[in-house]
């Protein structure tokens, strides 16, 4: 009986003590504080059971150049801010965010360049909490999310018409 109660008594004072500490400004929340080892394992692990069996979704459009170019004006519209533009430097926007976005055309082929097409898809679909990272789900049509993932897994090998876009100079037709 005593094992149980001492039990009961520790399951209640660990949430107390957590809130106490939360109130008495003891978590930093300002985005120019790291984050903590422990939010930082318990987003991963959250992040990656929510994506399990995204990487087995395949895009129903076709990675041509005109997908391609749409991706990239996708992605110059709503991307680059924060994930940047090739031979250019981070934002400010993007400095001042923690964790700090990848910037994608630091090492064009690596990141969503190397992933499965649904997993990035599903990051913009679905945004990822605590990063900064939002949900595309209403703000861009699925044929735009789509474009803007096949963009991504593209990007290390663009289209001269592609790099006029993320250039600023769309191209006439």
């Amino acid at each position: 009986m005593k094992f149980l109660l001492g039990l009961i008594i520790g399951i209640l004072i660990a949430p107390l003590i957590g809130m106490a500490i939360l109130n008495w400004g003891g978590f930093p929340a300002g985005a120019d504080n790291k984050p903590m080892a422990m939010e930082r394992y318990l987003a991963h692990l959250g992040l990656s059971a929510s994506m399990r069996g995204a990487s087995k979704i395949q895009s129903p459009l076709p990675a041509s150049e005109a997908n391609i170019e749409q991706g990239a004006k996708v992605y110059s519209m709503n991307c680059a801010d924060c994930h940047g533009l090739p031979k250019q430097p981070p934002t400010p926007m993007a400095q001042g965010m923690n964790p700090g976005p990848p910037q994608f055309f630091k090492f064009p082929q690596r990141g969503p360049a190397e992933d499965p097409v649904g997993d990035t898809y599903w990051m913009v679909q679905h945004g990822v909490r605590m990063t900064g990272m939002p949900s595309y789900a209403n703000g861009l049509t699925q044929d735009q999310r789509w474009q803007v993932t096949l963009f991504l897994k593209n990007k290390a090998h663009l289209s001269p018409a592609a790099q006029q876009i993320l250039a600023g100079n769309p191209p006439s037709k």
